[in-house]
């Protein structure tokens, strides 16, 4: 669970040494817009929770992890594919977003640890 973890937040970091790379390749001129291809990315691993938390609880934690970081590879795969930014940001959100199902899903289980304690 742990390395899944890392995974999800070490994709954040490894894109920021690429990013004037990034930009040349897909005219991404804006600073905002070069800083948003990393941004973006963080913002689906904060709402991703809020939605495997829930599906977690009603499908089971397994088989929401495992789909989802199935769906994380597979848009993360796909983001070195495109040809365009607002392809790009939209892949980094979705892709954050189901990177996330591991945080979600083991806050929960450390809060139901604590309860039965």
């Amino acid at each position: 669970m742990s390395s899944f973890v890392f995974v999800g937040l070490f994709t954040v970091s490894i894109v920021a040494p690429a990013l004037p790379a990034i930009a040349s390749e897909l005219d991404i001129e804006q600073p905002a817009v070069q800083e948003m291809v990393l941004s973006v990315y963080l913002l689906g691993f904060a709402f991703g929770p809020l939605v495997a938390s829930p599906l977690s609880e009603t499908y089971g934690r397994v088989k929401i992890i495992r789909s989802w970081n199935l769906f994380y590879l597979i848009f993360n795969a796909v983001c070195g594919a495109i040809r365009t930014k607002e392809a790009l940001l939209v892949l980094r959100f979705i892709s954050g977003l189901f990177a996330s199902a591991t945080l979600g899903v083991s806050c929960i289980n450390l809060a139901n640890i604590h309860q039965t304690s």
